[in-house]
């Protein structure tokens, strides 16, 4: 009887589950950007904002440092902000030219925000945005429903017991 009921939870759990595997990336803003070739130059920048509507989203970036400097002395830099703050919520910094690719994921935030870049001897830069739009923003009605069918399952049960005894 125990394992018929776990089994049952976990079957009316199984909607809400999350798999990551199954995540479908959209991109919605690219910031390409054009440094120059003066080496020993600190640079910035600042996006236009944009707008993250699920949960999970991630900045899939680049760089090129400049070929006539020590790899040592190139910077690169990415602040994540929230729209009208200016105290940063995230960063990523990343020097030298061994690894000059990655992706940054920021998870549970949504709203509107904006990038600041900051480099040295760096040619030029890409920052993509891209949001997984399978993810529920936020928090799933799926869970609330599986919550409900498990409550209204677990009560049923009970009651049965309860009337068999009797």
């Amino acid at each position: 009887m125990k394992v018929s009921i776990l089994a049952l939870v976990f079957l009316c759990l199984l909607p809400s589950i999350n798999l990551a595997w199954s995540v479908t990336w959209s991109e919605i803003a690219r910031f390409p950007v054009y440094w120059g070739t003066a080496p020993n130059v600190i640079s910035h920048s600042q996006t236009d904002n944009f707008t993250c509507s699920r949960a999970e989203w991630r900045i899939v970036w680049n760089y090129t440092p400049l070929s006539i400097v020590d790899p040592q002395y190139v910077y690169f830099n990415i602040f994540i902000y929230r729209t009208n703050e200016t105290n940063y919520i995230m960063e990523m910094n990343q020097q030298g030219n061994t690894t000059t690719n990655g992706t940054m994921y920021i998870n549970n935030m949504t709203g509107e925000f904006y990038l600041k870049f900051l480099v040295y001897n760096v040619l030029d830069s890409t920052a993509i945005i891209e949001q997984d739009i399978e993810t529920a923003p936020e928090f799933s009605p799926l869970i609330l429903l599986s919550l409900f069918a498990t409550g209204t399952l677990a009560t049923m049960i009970l009651s049965r017991r309860r009337q068999s005894k009797l």
